[in-house]
C-alpha cells in the first residue's frame, strides 16, 4: 500500500496534539481522528485508532505482574538474549528463564514488523522484510518520525495493562519506551514530548541495557561500511542511554556488559534477573 508522507506528516502532527490534549479516548477523539486521517489507507487508519485508544486509556496504578525490557544499541545482542532464536548452546533466553520461574510470558519485539504500524516504521527506515509492503511517497519530517515508534508501541498498551494485572504473568519486551527516548533524543527530540505521548503506556519494572561500544557493532555486522556511516549517531545513542538513566528518565535500569561470547553475556544478564525478580511458587494439581 502507498502512504503519502505529506498526509502522514499532518496526521502525526495532529496526533501529538490530540494525545497531549485529551485524558481519555472519547467520541470527540474519534471524531478528530476521522477528520485528520482522511487520505490515509483504511487499514492504517484502523490501527491508528487502536493505538490512540491505548495511548488514552489510563494505566492501572498498581500491577501484579512482571515487566522486563531488554534494550541497547544495534547489534548488542538483544534478540539472542531475549529469545535465543538460533538455539545457541550455553544461552538461556530470558523468555525461557521466566517460564521456568513459573510465569506466563507475553513477548513483544519492537518495532513489530509483522503489524501495520510496525511496517510503517519499517518503511520509514528502509526495511524490506516487513509483513505489510508499505511504500512512503515523500519524506517524513524528522521532528515527527518518533511518533511512528510510539504508535507501534501504543497498539499493545491495553493488552499489556490487562496482562500485568495478573501476578502470574510477565511481559518481556525487546525494546520499549527507553529505546525511543535514546534514539530520538540523539536526533534532538525533547524526551518530554515522547514521555507525554506515552504517559499511559505501562513501563517496565526492570530494564536491562546491554552495552557495547560502536567499535564492537562494526565487528559484528556483515556490512561494516553501511554502519560506519551511522557510527557517530550510534555512539550518540549509546551516550544518550547513560544520560537518560542518570537523569532518571529511564528508571529501574541495570546496565550489562555486552562484550564477549553470547554465553558470557548471558551469564551476566541471567544473574541480574535472578537477583532482581522472585521465583513464583507454582502449585501443582
Amino acid at each position: 500500500m502507498n502512504v503519502d508522507a505529506a498526509i502522514l506528516n499532518d496526521v502525526l502532527s495532529n496526533l501529538e496534539q490530540i494525545v497531549s490534549k485529551y485524558e481519555y479516548f472519547t467520541s470527540d477523539v474519534a471524531a478528530e481522528l476521522k477528520s485528520i486521517c482522511r487520505g490515509l489507507h483504511p487499514v492504517v487508519v484502523r490501527r491508528i485508532y487502536v493505538s490512540v485508544r491505548g495511548l488514552l486509556t489510563p494505566k492501572p496504578k498498581v500491577y501484579n505482574g512482571l515487566f522486563i525490557a531488554v534494550s541497547g544499541i544495534d547489534k548488542s545482542g538483544k534478540e539472542t538474549q531475549c529469545f535465543n532464536p538460533n538455539h545457541l548452546e550455553g544461552v538461556v533466553s530470558v523468555k525461557d528463564l521466566l517460564k521456568n520461574y513459573g510465569y506466563r510470558v507475553y513477548a513483544v519485539s519492537l518495532p513489530s514488523y509483522n503489524t501495520v504500524l510496525g511496517s510503517l516504521v519499517g518503511a520509514y527506515i528502509g526495511r524490506s522484510d516487513t509483513r505489510y509492503r508499505i511504500v512512503l511517497t515523500g519524506r517524513i519530517d524528522d521532528d515527527l518520525a518518533w511518533i511512528l515508534w510510539s504508535l507501534d508501541r501504543g497498539q499493545y498498551a491495553e493488552r499489556v495493562s490487562k496482562i500485568l494485572l495478573d501476578g502470574g504473568s510477565a511481559i518481556l519486551a525487546k525494546r520499549w519506551t527507553e529505546s525511543n527516548l535514546a534514539y530520538q533524543a540523539a536526533k534532538g527530540i525533547d524526551p518530554s514530548r515522547i514521555l507525554l505521548f506515552e504517559r499511559n503506556i505501562p513501563q517496565p519494572s526492570l530494564t536491562i541495557v546491554i552495552d557495547i561500544p560502536v567499535e564492537e557493532v562494526l565487528r559484528r555486522v556483515k556490512d561494516p561500511d553501511l554502519y560506519e556511516r551511522s557510527s557517530r549517531y550510534l555512539d550518540m545513542v549509546r551516550k544518550m542511554y547513560f544520560k537518560l538513566i542518570e537523569d532518571g528518565l529511564i528508571r529501574s535500569t541495570i546496565i550489562v556488559n555486552g562484550l564477549g561470547k553470547p554465553e558470557d553475556v548471558n551469564r551476566r544478564l541471567i544473574a541480574v534477573i535472578r537477583h532482581a525478580i522472585p521465583r513464583r511458587r507454582v502449585q501443582e494439581g
